[in-house]
């Protein structure tokens, strides 16, 4: 294979994969635009890069390719990415936040795995294929991805993901009314959302106590208090968990 350099950083002969960037290098760096592959190991051990910029010419970022870059804090992966290799970011122990575009399809082994300080990882997308231990021993690590998109629940590859964007829908009661022997209600909200109703029986020296929890099983669901038959004075709220 013919090689190509240029300021230092190593090149195929069309430039089109980046093969390995000067170790002790200080600083940032921009990736040239025409680069199609940075390839494994490409960036390892770089710890004093303190930025790169990927250009949106980039489609695959090779196995460990940015392993134990410590000085990195932010990433961002750009569109047209497609492929993570296994280990890419690991031991980048500095790396604060990532975003991942939708092109990305996959998540391979190890990806984000020993980066302590990771704080947040923006997916854009529906949710990649889990690799294992994509973020092992990143026991801060919060997983946010956009409302919309599919593929996710309340975890990804066992750290905690959180909906973006997603409409606020207030909750409320309807249809209050007394049963025979009790006081009853619907509470409305967003689908699926846990509601706790809290009860007290004097205002002016008021102590709550929770009685009851729902799902709002498609955005409803009904609620009636046995206890409200023995009271004079009875008042609900809600609250959220």
């Amino acid at each position: 294979m013919v090689f190509s350099s240029v300021d230092g950083v190593l090149f195929n002969k069309g430039q089109t994969a980046l093969m390995r960037y000067p170790e002790g290098r200080v600083g940032v760096y921009t990736i040239p635009d025409g680069v199609i592959s940075i390839e494994g190991y490409a960036f390892s051990s770089c710890n004093r890069l303190t930025d790169v910029t990927i250009p949106s010419s980039v489609v695959s970022i090779g196995t460990y390719a940015f392993s134990s870059c410590s000085g990195l804090t932010d990433v961002t992966i750009p569109d047209g990415v497609t492929t993570i290799g296994e280990g890419a970011f690991s031991g980048c122990t500095g790396l604060a936040t990532v975003t991942v575009p939708a092109s990305v399809t996959s998540s391979g082994d190890w990806t984000f795995s020993s980066c302590a300080s990771l704080k947040q990882v923006h997916f854009r997308g529906d949710a990649p294929r889990e690799g294992s231990y994509v973020f092992y021993g990143d026991n801060d690590t919060t997983v946010y991805y956009d409302h919309d998109r599919k593929g996710w629940g309340s975890t990804y590859a066992g750290r905690p993901a959180v909906a973006l964007g997603a409409p606020v829908i207030p909750l409320s009661i309807s249809a209050a009314a007394f049963a025979v022997d009790r006081f009853g209600f619907t509470i409305n909200g967003a689908a699926d959302q846990v509601v706790i109703v809290e009860a007290c029986n004097d205002l002016g020296n008021p102590t709550w106590s929770a009685i009851s929890t729902n799902t709002l099983t498609g955005g409803t669901s009904s609620f009636s208090d046995p206890a409200s038959s023995s009271s004079s004075t009875r008042v609900y709220r809600l609250r959220l968990p």
